[in-house]
Protein backbone atom coordinates (compact mmCIF):
# COMPACT_ATOMS: atom_id res chain seq x y z
CA UNK A 1 0.00 0.00 0.00
CA UNK A 2 2.92 2.36 0.67
CA UNK A 3 4.34 1.71 -2.79
CA UNK A 4 0.96 2.18 -4.41
CA UNK A 5 0.32 5.51 -2.71
CA UNK A 6 3.66 6.79 -4.03
CA UNK A 7 3.40 5.53 -7.61
CA UNK A 8 -0.10 6.95 -8.04
CA UNK A 9 1.29 10.45 -7.56
CA UNK A 10 4.65 9.96 -9.28
CA UNK A 11 5.05 12.21 -12.34
CA UNK A 12 7.53 9.97 -14.15
CA UNK A 13 5.17 6.98 -13.86
CA UNK A 14 2.31 9.16 -15.13
CA UNK A 15 4.43 10.12 -18.15
CA UNK A 16 5.25 6.47 -18.89
CA UNK A 17 1.57 5.50 -18.69
CA UNK A 18 0.80 8.43 -21.00
CA UNK A 19 3.35 7.23 -23.56
CA UNK A 20 1.85 3.74 -23.54
CA UNK A 21 -1.75 4.85 -23.92
CA UNK A 22 -0.95 7.40 -26.65
CA UNK A 23 0.40 4.77 -29.08
CA UNK A 24 -1.85 4.09 -32.08
CA UNK A 25 -0.12 1.86 -34.66
CA UNK A 26 3.61 1.82 -33.86
CA UNK A 27 4.04 -1.12 -31.47
CA UNK A 28 7.79 -0.41 -31.23
CA UNK A 29 6.98 2.77 -29.32
CA UNK A 30 5.49 0.72 -26.47
CA UNK A 31 8.43 -1.54 -25.59
CA UNK A 32 10.63 0.98 -23.79
CA UNK A 33 7.92 2.70 -21.70
CA UNK A 34 6.38 -0.64 -20.63
CA UNK A 35 9.78 -2.08 -19.66
CA UNK A 36 10.69 1.14 -17.83
CA UNK A 37 7.34 1.31 -16.01
CA UNK A 38 7.50 -2.30 -14.80
CA UNK A 39 11.18 -1.98 -13.85
CA UNK A 40 10.38 1.10 -11.77
CA UNK A 41 7.51 -0.68 -9.99
CA UNK A 42 9.73 -3.74 -9.45
CA UNK A 43 12.51 -1.68 -7.87
CA UNK A 44 10.06 0.01 -5.50
CA UNK A 45 8.34 -3.26 -4.54
CA UNK A 46 11.60 -5.16 -4.14
CA UNK A 47 12.84 -2.53 -1.69
CA UNK A 48 9.98 -3.49 0.65
CA UNK A 49 11.55 -6.97 0.96
CA UNK A 50 15.07 -5.66 1.62
CA UNK A 51 14.87 -6.62 5.30
CA UNK A 52 14.68 -10.30 4.43
CA UNK A 53 16.53 -12.70 6.70
CA UNK A 54 19.74 -10.95 7.77
CA UNK A 55 21.15 -13.91 9.69
CA UNK A 56 21.53 -17.66 9.23
CA UNK A 57 19.76 -18.15 12.57
CA UNK A 58 16.55 -16.79 11.09
CA UNK A 59 16.97 -19.06 8.06
CA UNK A 60 17.33 -22.08 10.34
CA UNK A 61 14.22 -21.10 12.26
CA UNK A 62 12.23 -20.79 9.05
CA UNK A 63 13.51 -24.09 7.71
CA UNK A 64 12.47 -25.76 10.94
CA UNK A 65 8.98 -24.30 10.73
CA UNK A 66 8.21 -24.91 7.05
CA UNK A 67 5.51 -27.47 7.67
CA UNK A 68 3.93 -25.48 10.49
CA UNK A 69 3.84 -21.93 9.30
CA UNK A 70 2.70 -20.90 5.78
CA UNK A 71 4.00 -17.38 6.43
CA UNK A 72 7.42 -18.91 7.06
CA UNK A 73 7.25 -20.52 3.64
CA UNK A 74 6.56 -17.16 2.03
CA UNK A 75 9.45 -15.54 3.90
CA UNK A 76 11.81 -18.34 2.94
CA UNK A 77 10.78 -17.91 -0.68
CA UNK A 78 11.96 -14.30 -0.49
CA UNK A 79 15.34 -15.33 0.92
CA UNK A 80 18.09 -14.89 -1.66
CA UNK A 81 15.69 -13.28 -4.12
CA UNK A 82 17.21 -10.72 -6.44
CA UNK A 83 15.55 -7.73 -8.02
CA UNK A 84 13.64 -8.36 -11.23
CA UNK A 85 14.13 -5.92 -14.09
CA UNK A 86 12.34 -5.76 -17.45
CA UNK A 87 14.11 -5.63 -20.82
CA UNK A 88 13.15 -5.28 -24.47
CA UNK A 89 13.68 -8.58 -26.31
CA UNK A 90 11.29 -8.30 -29.25
CA UNK A 91 13.69 -9.14 -32.11
CA UNK A 92 15.18 -12.47 -31.02
CA UNK A 93 13.88 -15.81 -29.74
CA UNK A 94 14.90 -17.21 -26.38
CA UNK A 95 17.78 -19.68 -26.61
CA UNK A 96 18.51 -23.22 -25.35
CA UNK A 97 14.94 -24.49 -25.31
CA UNK A 98 15.47 -28.12 -24.24
CA UNK A 99 13.35 -30.09 -26.74
CA UNK A 100 12.33 -28.93 -30.17
CA UNK A 101 12.80 -25.44 -31.58
CA UNK A 102 9.73 -23.33 -30.78
CA UNK A 103 10.01 -19.70 -31.83
CA UNK A 104 9.52 -18.20 -28.36
CA UNK A 105 10.05 -14.49 -28.85
CA UNK A 106 8.32 -12.46 -26.11
CA UNK A 107 8.53 -8.72 -26.61
CA UNK A 108 9.56 -7.95 -23.01
CA UNK A 109 11.20 -10.20 -20.43
CA UNK A 110 11.28 -10.01 -16.66
CA UNK A 111 14.71 -11.25 -15.54
CA UNK A 112 16.74 -11.15 -12.36
CA UNK A 113 19.05 -8.16 -12.32
CA UNK A 114 22.62 -9.22 -13.15
CA UNK A 115 25.58 -8.23 -11.03
CA UNK A 116 29.04 -6.93 -11.90
CA UNK A 117 29.95 -6.66 -15.59
CA UNK A 118 27.70 -9.55 -16.63
CA UNK A 119 25.07 -8.51 -19.16
CA UNK A 120 23.03 -9.91 -22.01
CA UNK A 121 24.19 -9.14 -25.59
CA UNK A 122 22.57 -6.25 -27.45
CA UNK A 123 20.91 -6.77 -30.84
CA UNK A 124 21.69 -4.30 -33.64
CA UNK A 125 18.31 -2.58 -33.11
CA UNK A 126 19.03 -1.91 -29.43
CA UNK A 127 16.97 -4.74 -27.97
CA UNK A 128 18.55 -7.67 -26.12
CA UNK A 129 19.32 -11.06 -27.63
CA UNK A 130 20.48 -14.57 -26.66
CA UNK A 131 18.63 -14.64 -23.35
CA UNK A 132 18.28 -18.28 -22.22
CA UNK A 133 14.80 -19.44 -21.32
CA UNK A 134 15.82 -20.67 -17.85
CA UNK A 135 16.68 -17.14 -16.69
CA UNK A 136 13.29 -15.61 -17.58
CA UNK A 137 10.87 -14.99 -14.69
CA UNK A 138 7.92 -13.60 -16.65
CA UNK A 139 7.02 -12.89 -20.30
CA UNK A 140 5.12 -10.01 -21.90
CA UNK A 141 3.55 -9.75 -25.35
CA UNK A 142 2.72 -6.31 -26.80
CA UNK A 143 0.27 -5.54 -29.61
CA UNK A 144 -1.41 -2.41 -30.97
CA UNK A 145 -5.03 -1.25 -30.62
CA UNK A 146 -7.49 -3.83 -31.90
CA UNK A 147 -5.12 -6.76 -31.34
CA UNK A 148 -6.04 -7.49 -27.74
CA UNK A 149 -7.16 -11.06 -28.48
CA UNK A 150 -4.00 -11.78 -30.47
CA UNK A 151 -1.81 -10.39 -27.68
CA UNK A 152 -3.54 -12.62 -25.13
CA UNK A 153 -3.25 -15.71 -27.31
CA UNK A 154 0.42 -15.14 -27.97
CA UNK A 155 1.20 -14.41 -24.32
CA UNK A 156 -0.68 -17.59 -23.40
CA UNK A 157 1.43 -19.62 -25.83
CA UNK A 158 4.59 -18.24 -24.22
CA UNK A 159 3.37 -19.18 -20.74
CA UNK A 160 2.58 -22.64 -22.16
CA UNK A 161 6.12 -23.12 -23.46
CA UNK A 162 7.80 -21.69 -20.37
CA UNK A 163 5.83 -24.04 -18.10
CA UNK A 164 6.79 -26.90 -20.36
CA UNK A 165 10.50 -26.07 -20.37
CA UNK A 166 10.92 -25.05 -16.70
CA UNK A 167 10.60 -28.09 -14.40
CA UNK A 168 11.58 -25.81 -11.50
CA UNK A 169 8.46 -23.69 -12.03
CA UNK A 170 5.13 -25.24 -10.97
CA UNK A 171 3.40 -22.08 -12.19
CA UNK A 172 4.24 -19.03 -14.26
CA UNK A 173 3.02 -15.46 -14.82
CA UNK A 174 2.70 -13.56 -18.08
CA UNK A 175 1.24 -10.29 -19.32
CA UNK A 176 -0.43 -9.22 -22.55
CA UNK A 177 -0.46 -5.52 -23.40
CA UNK A 178 -2.09 -3.09 -25.82
CA UNK A 179 -2.23 0.73 -25.60
CA UNK A 180 -5.62 0.55 -23.85
CA UNK A 181 -5.40 -2.52 -21.63
CA UNK A 182 -3.19 -5.15 -20.05
CA UNK A 183 -4.18 -8.64 -18.94
CA UNK A 184 -2.38 -10.82 -16.38
CA UNK A 185 -1.94 -14.52 -17.19
CA UNK A 186 -1.29 -17.28 -14.67
CA UNK A 187 -0.48 -20.79 -15.87
CA UNK A 188 -0.12 -24.01 -13.87
CA UNK A 189 -0.87 -27.73 -14.37
CA UNK A 190 -4.48 -26.79 -13.55
CA UNK A 191 -4.65 -24.66 -16.69
CA UNK A 192 -4.40 -21.02 -17.74
CA UNK A 193 -6.26 -18.18 -16.02
CA UNK A 194 -6.48 -14.68 -17.54
CA UNK A 195 -7.60 -11.49 -15.81
CA UNK A 196 -10.14 -9.11 -17.29
CA UNK A 197 -8.79 -6.34 -19.56
CA UNK A 198 -7.48 -3.64 -17.23
CA UNK A 199 -6.65 -0.01 -18.14
CA UNK A 200 -3.08 1.14 -17.54
CA UNK A 201 -4.33 3.72 -15.07
CA UNK A 202 -5.19 0.86 -12.67
CA UNK A 203 -1.74 0.84 -11.10
CA UNK A 204 -2.96 -1.28 -8.18
CA UNK A 205 -3.41 -4.36 -10.39
CA UNK A 206 -0.13 -3.67 -12.18
CA UNK A 207 1.66 -3.48 -8.83
CA UNK A 208 -0.07 -6.71 -7.77
CA UNK A 209 1.33 -8.47 -10.84
CA UNK A 210 4.88 -7.34 -10.05
CA UNK A 211 4.47 -8.05 -6.32
CA UNK A 212 3.31 -11.60 -7.10
CA UNK A 213 6.59 -12.32 -8.89
CA UNK A 214 8.33 -11.92 -5.52
CA UNK A 215 5.64 -13.08 -3.11
CA UNK A 216 2.76 -14.84 -4.87
CA UNK A 217 -0.68 -15.15 -3.28
CA UNK A 218 -1.64 -18.30 -1.40
CA UNK A 219 -1.92 -21.29 -3.71
CA UNK A 220 0.31 -19.81 -6.42
CA UNK A 221 3.51 -21.83 -6.02
CA UNK A 222 6.19 -20.39 -8.31
CA UNK A 223 9.23 -22.46 -7.32
CA UNK A 224 9.92 -26.17 -6.86
CA UNK A 225 13.08 -26.17 -4.77
CA UNK A 226 13.84 -29.86 -5.42
CA UNK A 227 14.88 -28.92 -8.99
CA UNK A 228 17.38 -26.24 -9.97
CA UNK A 229 19.24 -25.28 -13.14
CA UNK A 230 23.03 -25.26 -13.59
CA UNK A 231 24.90 -23.52 -16.38
CA UNK A 232 28.15 -25.06 -17.68
CA UNK A 233 31.24 -23.98 -15.68
CA UNK A 234 32.61 -20.72 -17.04
CA UNK A 235 29.68 -20.31 -19.46
CA UNK A 236 27.12 -17.88 -18.08
CA UNK A 237 23.95 -18.06 -20.18
CA UNK A 238 25.04 -21.48 -21.49
CA UNK A 239 22.70 -24.41 -22.08
CA UNK A 240 21.57 -25.57 -18.63
CA UNK A 241 21.38 -28.98 -17.06
CA UNK A 242 19.31 -29.67 -13.96
CA UNK A 243 20.05 -30.83 -10.43
CA UNK A 244 17.32 -32.97 -8.90
CA UNK A 245 17.12 -33.66 -5.18
CA UNK A 246 15.06 -36.71 -4.31
CA UNK A 247 14.38 -38.16 -0.89
CA UNK A 248 15.48 -41.77 -1.06
CA UNK A 249 12.51 -44.00 -0.28
CA UNK A 250 12.09 -47.62 -1.36
CA UNK A 251 15.47 -49.13 -2.20
CA UNK A 252 16.05 -52.89 -2.37
CA UNK A 253 17.71 -54.16 0.83
CA UNK A 254 18.12 -50.58 2.06
CA UNK A 255 18.92 -49.90 5.66
CA UNK A 256 16.52 -47.61 7.57
CA UNK A 257 19.14 -44.86 7.80
CA UNK A 258 19.76 -45.05 4.06
CA UNK A 259 16.05 -44.59 3.36
CA UNK A 260 16.17 -41.20 5.03
CA UNK A 261 19.05 -39.97 2.89
CA UNK A 262 18.78 -37.71 -0.12
CA UNK A 263 19.87 -38.60 -3.63
CA UNK A 264 21.21 -35.64 -5.60
CA UNK A 265 21.37 -36.10 -9.36
CA UNK A 266 23.51 -33.61 -11.26
CA UNK A 267 23.54 -33.10 -15.02
CA UNK A 268 19.93 -34.09 -15.69
CA UNK A 269 18.92 -33.35 -19.29
CA UNK A 270 15.24 -33.23 -20.38
CA UNK A 271 14.50 -35.75 -23.14
CA UNK A 272 10.70 -35.45 -23.13
CA UNK A 273 8.36 -32.55 -22.36
CA UNK A 274 4.67 -33.31 -21.91
CA UNK A 275 1.56 -31.15 -22.18
CA UNK A 276 2.01 -28.48 -19.47
CA UNK A 277 -1.69 -28.13 -18.57
CA UNK A 278 -2.38 -31.46 -16.94
CA UNK A 279 0.16 -33.99 -15.72
CA UNK A 280 2.99 -31.97 -17.26
CA UNK A 281 5.26 -34.98 -17.53
CA UNK A 282 8.99 -34.26 -17.82
CA UNK A 283 11.50 -37.05 -18.37
CA UNK A 284 15.22 -36.52 -17.66
CA UNK A 285 18.26 -38.63 -18.44
CA UNK A 286 21.34 -38.47 -16.22
CA UNK A 287 24.49 -40.02 -17.70
CA UNK A 288 27.05 -41.33 -15.21
CA UNK A 289 30.66 -42.33 -15.91
CA UNK A 290 31.05 -46.11 -15.84
CA UNK A 291 27.51 -46.67 -14.60
CA UNK A 292 24.11 -47.10 -16.15
CA UNK A 293 22.21 -43.87 -16.81
CA UNK A 294 19.38 -42.83 -14.54
CA UNK A 295 15.95 -41.84 -15.82
CA UNK A 296 13.86 -39.46 -13.72
CA UNK A 297 10.18 -39.02 -14.49
CA UNK A 298 8.32 -36.13 -12.93
CA UNK A 299 4.63 -35.46 -13.28
CA UNK A 300 1.83 -33.65 -11.49
CA UNK A 301 -1.22 -35.49 -10.21
CA UNK A 302 -4.26 -34.81 -8.10
CA UNK A 303 -3.38 -36.19 -4.67
CA UNK A 304 -6.95 -37.46 -4.26
CA UNK A 305 -6.40 -40.01 -7.05
CA UNK A 306 -5.57 -43.56 -6.00
CA UNK A 307 -3.32 -44.17 -9.01
CA UNK A 308 0.34 -44.44 -8.01
CA UNK A 309 2.74 -45.46 -10.76
CA UNK A 310 5.51 -46.54 -8.38
CA UNK A 311 3.16 -48.93 -6.55
CA UNK A 312 1.97 -50.45 -9.83
CA UNK A 313 5.54 -51.02 -11.03
CA UNK A 314 6.48 -52.56 -7.70
CA UNK A 315 3.49 -54.91 -7.97
CA UNK A 316 4.44 -55.92 -11.52
CA UNK A 317 7.90 -57.04 -10.39
CA UNK A 318 6.81 -58.47 -7.01
CA UNK A 319 7.24 -62.09 -8.19
CA UNK A 320 10.47 -61.40 -10.09
CA UNK A 321 11.78 -59.01 -12.72
CA UNK A 322 9.50 -58.70 -15.76
CA UNK A 323 11.65 -57.96 -18.84
CA UNK A 324 10.73 -54.87 -20.80
CA UNK A 325 9.09 -53.05 -17.89
CA UNK A 326 11.02 -50.31 -16.11
CA UNK A 327 11.92 -50.78 -12.46
CA UNK A 328 11.56 -48.05 -9.84
CA UNK A 329 14.63 -47.21 -7.82
CA UNK A 330 12.80 -44.69 -5.67
CA UNK A 331 9.76 -42.44 -5.78
CA UNK A 332 8.69 -39.38 -3.88
CA UNK A 333 5.58 -37.21 -3.61
CA UNK A 334 6.53 -33.51 -3.54
CA UNK A 335 3.54 -31.50 -2.34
Amino acid sequence: SDVLSKVQTNKMISRLVGKITSVTTNVLAMYHPIASLLSDLSERIFSTFAWALPSITVVDILLDSLNKNPAGRQQLQRHGMRQITFIDHHSCPLVHFPVGKPDIKPDILGIYKLGGTLNYPIHYDGSHRDVPYHRVETVIEVKTIGEQLLARRQAGSYVYHMLQARPDRPSYYGLSATPKYFQILYGSPLGLVVSAPTPWTDLAKLCSYVHSLYSPPAGHILHDRTISWDEPPGQPFGRPSWTIRARRTTLPDAQPEAEREEDVYHGAVPVFLGYPFGRRTTIFRIRRDGRAPVIVKEYYRDDSRRFDEAELLSHIHSDGFVPGVVRTVSSELVE
